[in-house]
This record gives structure tokens, sequence and C-alpha cells, in this order.
């Protein structure tokens, strides 16, 4: 049996499945009667976890074998349009992949990872139903679901779906009581109730209750699954912050970098899932004893030069730049993150977050002048309308924080800014509070001076809206400024 199985592991990884993606006359595409269902990708270049999407799941050979059943849809982040597009399918960040039925009918988001088996157990559950997420959820209240239907449940990307789980403590019941019906397996309990916690747990002003305490140290004791100990480990800074008794923090302070370690050296976990779970450790580090400080930093030092040395592929390295270089400047190391990105600019296909990450090391360590200096970079590099704008906002907050007296230099770079509006089709559609505009219009009302620099954005604003196409929603968002 084992000799069949790798068998067919090599039959497929052979490469004889290809797919392509379909990127053009989008709207002809939905338009057409289509036997397939879909499956839409939402990316950019310059995401990092796009790029471990790219390489760990799009470029597999199950992944392509399986995708031949859809119409593969690729929307970049950085097309003229993208905001409409993200704005139809209620995409908020990158990457989403959705799947829907061939009617269009939304069933399900897939889930970020590098879990190949699961991911693909997750495009075939929704390949092969008609009745989307939000509709088993309801039908959850009123009768027991099949093993095949808690298991698409446990599959989605929650996170990235705020059609359904905008109200989270309700959420958070929901998959309680779907961990006690009668087909819910042991494992899937667990799941379930990792679920229940992060959403009752997701208002960042909420700490845990005691009921909730001892249910994170029983799950974190119990689940092993990758994904889901990150989910886990995601909510570990939260959970601290809430044991009020000093010895017992200790206690399972000392327990959790155990286990997290444990799992960092083992041969079985891969780099991607490492980064994730020293990730974790490093937000917590504040709360260490200085022997487990020490024993963490050396550790995820020596593991990133020794990772940085293996991963020659250049879409891979782009994966992980930036998560090492944010973690090497939370560890205080701001020489070794700068290091690192100077050293990888040159060879990157899209240089714009280590440029960030250079920004935020050196803003780190003190040096506000080279901060700025490559937030600059990030901006001027950008090749197009879309990315000039993203970049251009980034870089315009923090040139108010850290400089917020230079009204001629804020002043300059809000008309460029301000222009690049014009040139994105729906940006004012967006209303998220990272979409360009908020982050603009929260930059302004925090300077001391911000009456001045109000006044001028309303001017400027109203004389690029003049020679926009979208000139009604330009018009709202300075009325939504004037009022600051």
């Amino acid at each position: 049996m084992r000799f069949i199985i790798f068998f067919i592991s090599l039959f497929l990884s052979s490469g004889i499945f290809s797919f392509e993606w379909i990127t053009e006359n989008l709207d002809q595409v939905f338009k057409q009667n289509h036997e397939k269902p879909y499956f839409i990708y939402f990316g950019a270049k310059w995401c990092p976890p796009c790029n471990m999407m790219k390489n760990e799941i799009f470029s597999h050979s199950l992944f392509k074998k399986s995708i031949e059943q859809f119409s593969a849809i690729y929307i970049d982040g950085d097309r003229e349009d993208s905001n409409i597009w993200s704005m139809k399918f209620n995409a908020k960040s990158y990457p989403t992949m959705i799947v829907l039925d061939k009617n269009l009918k939304e069933i399900s988001r897939m889930p970020i990872t590098n879990d190949i088996n699961l991911y693909i157990s997750m495009l075939e559950k929704a390949k092969n139903s008609s009745i989307s997420i939000k509709e088993l959820l309801e039908l959850s209240k009123s009768k027991p679901l099949e093993m095949n239907e808690i298991e698409r449940i446990i599959g989605h990307s929650w996170y990235q779906d705020e059609g359904i789980s905008a109200k989270e403590d309700e959420m958070s019941e929901i998959f309680k009581n779907l961990s006690s019906q009668p087909k819910t397996t042991n494992e899937q309990k667990k799941y379930l109730l990792v679920f229940s916690l992060f959403f009752k747990t997701g208002d960042d002003s909420k700490t845990f209750s005691d009921t909730e305490l001892k249910l994170f140290e029983k799950l974190f004791f119990e689940v092993d699954h990758p994904y889901f100990l990150s989910l886990l480990s995601y909510k570990l800074s939260k959970y601290v912050d809430s044991i009020k008794d000093t010895t017992k923090k200790d206690i399972q302070l000392n327990y959790i970098s155990r286990k997290l370690l444990a799992k960092i050296q083992s041969d079985l976990v891969d780099s991607t899932t490492k980064i994730s779970y020293f990730s974790s450790l490093i937000e917590i580090y504040s709360h260490l004893q200085k022997n487990q400080k020490k024993q963490i930093k050396d550790q995820f030092i020596a593991f990133q030069e020794n990772l940085l040395k293996e991963t020659q592929d250049q879409n891979k390295r782009h994966s992980i730049i930036s998560e090492i270089m944010y973690n090497l400047v939370q560890l205080k190391e701001y020489d070794k993150a700068i290091k690192i990105g100077e050293n990888e600019i040159s060879a990157s296909h899209s240089p714009y977050y280590i440029m960030s990450y250079l920004g935020l090391a050196y803003r780190e360590k003190g040096d506000f002048e080279n901060s700025l200096v490559w937030r600059r970079k990030a901006f001027e590099t950008a090749d197009n309308p879309s990315r000039k704008l993203k970049w251009g906002t980034y870089y315009f907050r923090e040139l108010v924080k850290l400089k917020p007296k230079k009204a001629s230099k804020i002043k300059e770079l809000l008309s460029e800014v301000l222009v690049l509006t014009t040139q994105v089709k729906g940006i004012y559609l967006k209303s998220d509070e990272s979409s360009s505009l908020k982050i603009l219009k929260s930059s302004i009302g925090k300077l001391d001076n911000f009456n001045e620099i109000k006044q001028f954005a309303v001017i400027q604003a109203q004389k690029y809206c003049a020679k926009s196409d979208q000139l009604a929603e330009c018009q709202n968002w300075i009325n939504n400024l004037k009022k600051l």
C-alpha cells in the first residue's frame, strides 16, 4: 500500500498537469454560461502570503490537477479595476480565494495554508456542493450536520468572510454548538472550539474570561495541527495579558515556549510554519524570563540564517524575507534586519515590502531620516497608479508620524497621492480601515496643524475630483474630510 501511494505521488509530481489563470475580459467570463464552478484568486506579486500560496499550493501538482475542474480566475490587486472586483466579491485582503458555483453563488472561501492535503480536501468539497457556508450555518441551527459538512465549516477561511462573521459572539456560539453535535469527531470538536474561542475573543479590547483561559490552555495542550495551532498562537499575547497570577503566568509561559520550540525543532514541521511559531513566541517575548528570551533569540537568528542559505528560489525567498525582517526588528536586532533587506532588494521582483520593513527597522532604531528615505523609495519604485497609491499612502502616514511639523513636505506628498486617487478605479468605494483614503484621513486628523493641512487637502481633492470619473464618490469623501 505504501508503495502504491508513493507511486501515485511520484506520478502526480511529474508536472504533467498544467493550467492557466483567466485574467482578462472578466465581465464576459462571468456572463458566459459555464459548466464549471469558479475559483477566484485575489492576490498581488508584492504580497508575501500570496507568494507562499503560489510556492506551496498553486505550483503543486495536486492543485494543478484539481483546478482543471474550475474556471480559475486571477484578479491582480494592482490592476486598474481591482477595487471594483474586490467590492463585488467582498475581498478585503490578499490573498483571498473564493469558490463560486457555475451560477456565481458563493460556496466557500479557501484557507491561507501551506497544507496541500487540507487545501485540496476543501477545494473538492466546495466543488461538489451546492450549499453555501452561510446556508450550512443556518442549517446547523435546526439539525445535525453530516461529517463532510462539518469538515467544510472547519476548513472555511472565516477571518476573510466578513459577510458571515460580523457578529463574533454569535459565531462563537455556533461553533460551540457544532462541537457537541453527534457526528462530530473528537478531532473536529477541538478545531471547532478553536474557532469558537477565536471569535469569542476577537475584540482587541477584551481579555479572556476564566472559562476562556481554561479552554485555551486545554486546546493548546491538545491541538497539534499546524493550521489550528497557529490560530491559537495568534491569541497568545491576549492569553498572557489575561493571566493575573504571576506564578501561573510564568508556569504557562514556560510550557508554551517549550511546546512551540519543540515544534520548531521537529523535522516534520515545514519552514513556513516554523516562522509562524517563532512569530508567536516573539509576540510574547517581553513576558518571558531572561534565559527564555536568550534561547528564542539565539534559535531564531540561527534558524533564519540557515533558512536563507537553503532557500535559493527568489519567489520562495520573497515570501519569507519580510517575516524574518519583522521578527528581527521585534527582537531589536535592527542591523541584522537592515543588512538582510538591503542585500535582498536588487534580486526581488517586488521590493516594496522589503523597503517598507527597512523603513520600520530604521524607525525602531531611531534613525527617522533613513526610515523616511526607504518609505519614499517604495513609493517612487511602484510602477503603476494602484501600487503608487498604496505605498504613497503608507509613506504619508509615516511622514506625519515622524515629521509632523514639516508642513510643506506633507502638503507636497499629499498632493502627489491625491492625484493618484483619480487614476485608480473604484478607490472611493472601498470602506475598510486599511483603504488608502481612510489612512489619509486618519493621518491628517492626527496633526497638530491639521486644520491647515485639512483645508489644503480639501482644495486639492476638489481640483482632482473635477478630473475624476468618480465625481459623486469623490465629493462624498471630501465631505467626510471636512467633518474632521
